[in-house]
C-alpha cells in the first residue's frame, strides 16, 4: 500500500513538459578554465574602464578588457535587480539546448561596516515567469570577504540566450562600500 501511495505521489508532481531531454553532453577536453568566460562582473572596477590601466592591483587584466570589448560590458557594471541577456551563442553549435556553469559569486568589503548579500537568479530567455535565486553569497563580520562557488545548469533558447538577475543589500562604491563580482564559466553543454 505504502508503495502505490508513494508512485501516485510522484506521477502527480512529475510533468514531463517541465524537463529538456539531453541525447549528448559535451565537456571541456581542458581542466575548467577560464578561457570559458560566460560571465564576468566587478562593481567596482567595470567602471575603470579600461581594467588592465586603472586597476589598482598588480596583475594582468588585458584578458577582462578583450572580454568587455567583446560581450559589449566595458565601462558598465551588470544592473542589479533587473534580467540581463547573455548569449553564448558565438561559442556554442545550434543544436544546443543546455550549458552547465561554474564559478564564483564575489563580495568584498570597504571601509564601512556593512552585511552585504548577493543572490543570482536564472531562466531560459523568452520565459517570462518571476523565479526563486538559486545561490547566494553573504558574510557577517566587518571587514570580510566572501567568495562562493556557483555550479548549475541553464536551459538555454533556439538563439542560444538565457537571462540572470542579481541582488546586492548594499550600494555604494568601493572602497568606501562593498563591492560585488560574479566570475562564471561554460565547462559543459548538452544538446
Amino acid at each position: 500500500m505504502n508503495i502505490f501511495f508513494a508512485t501516485c505521489m510522484l506521477l502527480s508532481v512529475f510533468n514531463s513538459d517541465d524537463w529538456i531531454e539531453l541525447s549528448k553532453i559535451h565537456v571541456t577536453k581542458h581542466s575548467p578554465t577560464q578561457e570559458h568566460r560566460v560571465l564576468w562582473m566587478n562593481t567596482y572596477s567595470q567602471e575603470l574602464y579600461p581594467v588592465a590601466e586603472n586597476y589598482p592591483f598588480p596583475g594582468d587584466w588585458s584578458e577582462e578588457d578583450r572580454w568587455m570589448e567583446r560581450y559589449g560590458w566595458c565601462g558598465k557594471p551588470y544592473p542589479d535587480n533587473e534580467w540581463i541577456t547573455v548569449s553564448v551563442a558565438d561559442r556554442l553549435p545550434p543544436s544546443a539546448k543546455s550549458i552547465y556553469l561554474t564559478g564564483l559569486l564575489i563580495i568584498s568589503s570597504g571601509t564601512t561596516p556593512e552585511h552585504p548579500n548577493m543572490t543570482i537568479k536564472f531562466r531560459r530567455k523568452g520565459e517570462i515567469e518571476e523565479c526563486k535565486y538559486t545561490h547566494q553569497t553573504h558574510f557577517c563580520t566587518f571587514p570580510g570577504a566572501t567568495r562562493s562557488t556557483l555550479s548549475l545548469w541553464v536551459p538555454i533558447n533556439e538563439e542560444g540566450e538565457f537571462e540572470f538577475k542579481w541582488t546586492r543589500s548594499t550600494f555604494g562604491k568601493w572602497p568606501t562600500n562593498c563591492a560585488y563580482g560574479i566570475a562564471l564559466y561554460l565547462n559543459a553543454w548538452g544538446e
